[in-house]
């Protein structure tokens, strides 16, 4: 018998994601942010249609900004797989 392997999380603590402006709540641009905490399981977020994640933004110069929790489509992290 062999054993079920769970796929890779969508997205995980300490990614970096960029997702446009369409597919987040609330903000006006892409939003890039480095993954500081999730609301939900990370093998969990495949059932949602969206899911909080918390962390900061990431701004040119790779300076970062303050902690933020925007609402983001889990279809856009499949289309926007983030960086590990």
């Amino acid at each position: 018998m062999s054993a079920r392997k769970r796929p890779e999380p969508l997205v995980q603590v300490g990614d970096l994601i960029e997702i446009p402006e369409a597919d987040y709540c609330y903000g006006v641009g892409v939003l890039k942010m480095r993954v500081t905490a999730m609301t939900v399981a990370p093998h969990e977020v495949f059932r949602l249609e969206w899911v909080r994640l918390m962390g900061v933004p990431v701004y040119s110069h790779d300076q970062e900004g303050p902690e933020r929790e925007p609402l983001v489509r889990v279809s856009a992290l499949r289309q926007h797989p983030p960086k590990r």
